[in-house]
């Protein structure tokens, strides 16, 4: 059985998306779980206050990765902010790949597949967040899934992304 973690950048119609999405896996072959990172509160990530930091969120940063540690692949749902990968996504990136014990433990040869609940297109965070991922040892998936006010969820579209993905791992 696969831990396919779904990951929300936001409380809105990012966590809305991931919702949706996680109802075309067949959870009698797949484990889902869907976490919001707003909800781990992560201070920024500052190397200058890095040791107290983590020292005073220990316990959202060690329950943050290992959730993701633990994990197979996952489905990322976020914004994208200013043409590019949103700060809590960033933000968490960082705080994970600190606290691991090689940086890419929580992403190398993990299969992601990226979505996006934007305000447009979000091709700049799709292209962003993708050569991060790669950069950090993760497969990206060359599908993605874009929602926005000119293009709403395509559900046989998004069944089909969702089930080829799956079946790569």
């Amino acid at each position: 059985m696969k831990k396919i973690l779904f990951i929300s950048a936001t409380s809105n119609t990012n966590l809305t998306l991931s919702k949706q999405l996680s109802r075309f896996v067949d959870n009698s072959l797949n484990k889902i779980k869907i976490i919001n990172l707003e909800e781990f509160n992560l201070p920024i990530y500052n190397p200058s206050t890095f040791s107290k930091d983590k020292t005073n969120n220990i316990n959202n940063i060690k329950k943050l990765t290992d959730i993701m540690v633990s994990s197979d692949a996952y489905i990322i749902c976020a914004p994208e902010y200013n043409g590019n990968v949103p700060p809590v996504v960033s933000n968490a990136i960082a705080w994970i790949s600190s606290s691991t014990d090689y940086w890419k433990d929580a992403f190398k040869n993990k299969n992601v597949f990226i979505a996006s609940s934007s305000g447009g297109p979000a091709k700049n965070f799709q292209a962003s967040m993708k050569s991060q991922l790669t950069h950090i040892g993760s497969i990206v998936f060359d599908k993605t899934i874009i929602v926005n006010s000119k293009s709403k969820l395509d559900n046989c579209v998004a069944k089909k992304y969702i089930n080829e993905f799956i079946k790569l791992l």
